[in-house]
């Protein structure tokens, strides 16, 4: 499951519009492009930057639910070090912002061992903001679409026996 979890994670993200001339200046959503235009360079201290103290992220295999990653430096060692060892491209679909988060959306095609059949998965990240940094990051699979449905139930159905 993680493979294909980071798949979809790094796919979305790393597929995002281009740097600062996709938002306008002084946008509130300016460090989510600024955050994707500093990793596609490799530029981790800049990446870095464009989260706040504080910020919490649950998206890729080691930023989880059980263990999210909260604050820069577990940011910067566990999010943004496996967003750099891929290069993962997937079309984004939408992107909208309420006024509080900004709603990525996408698909990503892969499988999650060779051995394995090839899925397709839909999803996005939802990005929350303070003061001009993202505050949060949750990747969600939007379990709406039957395939994705099937995904997650296979892989709860596994959890759960592996857990006996």
């Amino acid at each position: 499951m993680k493979t294909i979890q980071l798949c979809a994670a790094l796919a979305i993200t790393a597929s995002a519009a281009p740097h600062a001339a996709a938002a306008e200046a002084g946008s509130p959503v300016q460090s989510y492009y600024d955050l994707v235009y500093w990793v596609s360079l490799g530029r981790t201290d800049e990446a870095v930057e464009q989260f706040t103290e504080q910020a919490s992220v649950i998206a890729g295999p080691d930023c989880t639910r059980e263990a999210p990653c909260v604050g820069r430096k577990a940011i910067r060692e566990r999010y943004i070090a496996e967003l750099l060892k891929r290069n993962t491209g997937a079309p984004l679909s939408d992107q909208r912002f309420d006024g509080e988060y900004l709603r990525t959306y996408g698909e990503v095609v892969g499988g999650p061992s060779p051995l394995e059949c090839t899925t397709r998965l839909i999803g996005g990240h939802s990005f929350g903001f303070d003061r001009g940094r993202i505050a949060s990051v949750r990747f969600e699979l939007d379990t709406s679409d039957p395939q994705t449905a099937a995904f997650v139930a296979r892989r709860s159905a596994e959890a759960a026996t592996a857990r006996r």
